[in-house]
């Protein structure tokens, strides 16, 4: 396990509280009972722990795709921010792009502007939606073609967003971590992304 920082022993004191009140009793793997307490730990709000969807392998999928160095792409600038600085502060060799820092738009170019920052290694990448609904919705249109690793989506909006996480459950074109209904946010995927890094290195282990 890599040195645990300070501030991450006063995040995980409060990750055993929340861990002990609100996810203990669930009848699933301790890694899953992580993500969804790092959830709550984030927004504050308890129900949020009970919308996290996660594919069967998501998890093992993800961790695997941290450990190869898999490239991730992002669907805007501040999720991007928020990955990056976790990324630099653990020495992780991932590279990172924010596809609103590319385009003029969430439409414009999309699926050729991931064509040429994957190139031949699609497979192992990572998707992360923090922000468009929009932006998820035409990757699964498209899966084919991307075929990422695993993709990370909470998208927020009451029209759209609901719609398309569900398609990402319903279709599971891939593995997957999301946050069911209407509520997401950037800081929100940086957070099961957060999590899904914690669990490579070994921090779940201590919320027992």
């Amino acid at each position: 396990m890599r040195r645990i920082y300070r501030t991450d022993e006063k995040t995980i004191e409060a990750l055993r509280k929340i861990y002990r009140m609100y996810v203990k009793d669930l009848d699933e793997p301790l890694e899953v009972k992580y993500v969804r307490t790092r959830v709550i730990q984030t927004i504050g709000l308890a129900i949020a722990g009970r919308l996290v969807k996660i594919s069967e392998r998501a998890i093992d999928e993800g961790v695997e795709a941290l450990r190869r160095g898999a490239p991730i792409i992002c669907d805007a600038l501040m999720t991007e921010t928020g990955i990056r600085y976790k990324i630099e502060r653990y020495g992780l060799k991932n590279t990172i792009t924010s596809l609103s820092s590319l385009r003029k738009s969430y439409d414009e170019g999309l699926v050729e502007q991931i064509d040429k920052i994957l190139g031949n290694s699609s497979m192992d990448t990572m998707i992360i939606v923090g922000a468009s609904p929009k932006v998820l919705n035409k990757i699964l249109d498209n899966i084919d073609r991307i075929r990422p690793r695993i993709i990370i989506a909470s998208p927020p909006g009451f029209i759209d967003a609901p719609y398309v996480k569900r398609r990402l459950i319903v279709e599971k074109p891939c593995e997957y971590m999301t946050i069911l209904g209407t509520l997401g946010s950037s800081m929100l995927a940086i957070a099961l992304f957060t999590a899904l890094l914690e669990i490579s290195m070994g921090f779940h282990e201590l919320i027992r």
